[in-house]
């Protein structure tokens, strides 16, 4: 038997197989491109989120975690790390003053007799640390109604403490600035931060040296304290630089010797409030906190 096809059939029959394998090498072609795309839309999501995540890790560096506020005995700023802390706090001293005297016997109305409600200090104070927490600073300015011995100027507000103090540890200390003078009885003044019937120790005011600028240095242990500074001029108050009080400088300087008890300033009287100042007794040693020997008001 013979077979035999024409030429026509043999071509339709390979064309249509042609067609057949175009049609599944374009299934093939679409699948693989729909996979490709998937893919890199895949990587693209994946690219936004890193990048989201990454700006939000930024932003959060930057500004929540990197300040915090509170408000403890002042209002607080600090860094996240410590390292930068700046506290502010204001301290008013308000007293009721009646003064009664008599004039001559031909005046007519009693001139003398004063009283009523008297403003009489009111303190702006700055504190906190700088670049290391053993790195602190203190910035006080003072308004006094009336002049006594360390208010030469009333009614103005006058800078009282302004220096920077360094904790080198094993119980060196050293300050720069103006503070107290190492002389007097732990260095204590009141400053209108108590209310209480004297502003100042008696004998500090009588006897004692009050504040200069100055450099100071501070060694303490268990059984002594040494502190000791040199200054301008002792018992006046700053001036400009020039040759009347300028040519020679002054040095002081205090032992104490422990024979019981705890370092801390016994005549020092401080509410919980003045903790913003931290420093009273500018040469006071480091984490040392007072021993409130009175209980006072605040206004």
């Amino acid at each position: 038997m013979f077979m035999f096809q024409s030429p026509a059939m043999d071509a339709l029959d390979v064309q249509r197989e042609l067609a057949a394998l175009r049609a599944e090498l374009a299934e093939i072609r679409r699948a693989d491109s729909e996979e490709w795309i998937d893919r890199a839309r895949a990587e693209q999501v994946q690219n936004i989120v890193r990048d989201v995540l990454a700006d939000s890790s930024t932003r959060q560096n930057q500004s929540g975690q990197r300040w915090r506020s509170d408000y403890s005995a002042g209002l607080s700023v600090a860094s996240d790390d410590g390292n930068w802390t700046m506290t502010f706090g204001v301290t008013q001293q308000v007293k009721f003053v009646y003064s009664s005297a008599y004039g001559d016997e031909s005046s007519t109305d009693d001139v003398q007799t004063r009283w009523g409600m008297e403003v009489r200090r009111v303190n702006l104070v700055m504190s906190g640390t700088a670049v290391d927490p053993s790195v602190s600073w203190l910035l006080m300015f003072q308004y006094d109604s009336q002049p006594d011995r360390w208010a030469s100027a009333p009614n103005t507000f006058q800078p009282v403490y302004a220096y920077i103090k360094k904790d080198f540890g094993n119980g060196v200390t050293a300050l720069i600035g103006n503070h107290n003078v190492p002389w007097d009885i732990d260095s204590t003044y009141f400053e209108g931060c108590s209310l209480t019937a004297g502003d100042y120790s008696i004998f500090n005011y009588r006897f004692g040296v009050g504040r200069q600028s100055g450099l100071g240095i501070q060694l303490q242990d268990s059984a002594f304290r040494l502190r000791g500074g040199t200054y301008t001029q002792l018992t006046q108050p700053g001036g400009g630089w020039n040759t009347d009080t300028n040519l020679s400088f002054a040095v002081a300087g205090r032992l104490d010797y422990q024979i019981g008890g705890k370092w801390v300033p016994l005549l020092e009287v401080h509410p919980v409030w003045c903790s913003v100042l931290d420093r009273c007794g500018a040469m006071a040693a480091p984490k040392i906190r007072p021993h409130r020997r009175l209980q006072v008001r605040r206004v």
